[in-house]
C-alpha cells in the first residue's frame, strides 16, 4: 500500500492543499480497488445530490452482487468521469 504511506505523509504536511488531498483520496480508493467508492466521493465532491444518490445506489448494488454491473459501470463513466477529468485538470505535487 504505497498510496497509504503517502497519504499518511501528505495528513502530517502543513502546506496541503484541498485539491492535492482529494487526489491523494482518488488515488488511494483506486489502489486499495474501491472503484464505486471512489465514485461516490467524486460525486460527493463535485457533483450534484442526484448524482450523489445513483453513484451510492450503484456502490450498494455492486457490493451486493459482488462485482460491478456493466450498465451501472457506463453509467458512472458517463455521468461522473467528467469529474474526475475535473480533478486531475490541473496536477498538484504531493
Amino acid at each position: 500500500m504505497i498510496m497509504y504511506n503517502e497519504f499518511i505523509e501528505l495528513m502530517n504536511r502543513s502546506d496541503w492543499d484541498e485539491q492535492g488531498l482529494q487526489q491523494m483520496i482518488y488515488y488511494c480508493l483506486e489502489d486499495l480497488n474501491f472503484h464505486s467508492l471512489n465514485y461516490v466521493f467524486i460525486a460527493c465532491t463535485y457533483g450534484t445530490y442526484e448524482e450523489i444518490k445513483k453513484a451510492a445506489e450503484i456502490m450498494l448494488e455492486h457490493e451486493k452482487a459482488g462485482h460491478a454491473l456493466p450498465n451501472n459501470m457506463a453509467w458512472q463513466r458517463e455521468h461522473l468521469g467528467k469529474y474526475v477529468d475535473q480533478l486531475f485538470k490541473e496536477e498538484v505535487n504531493v
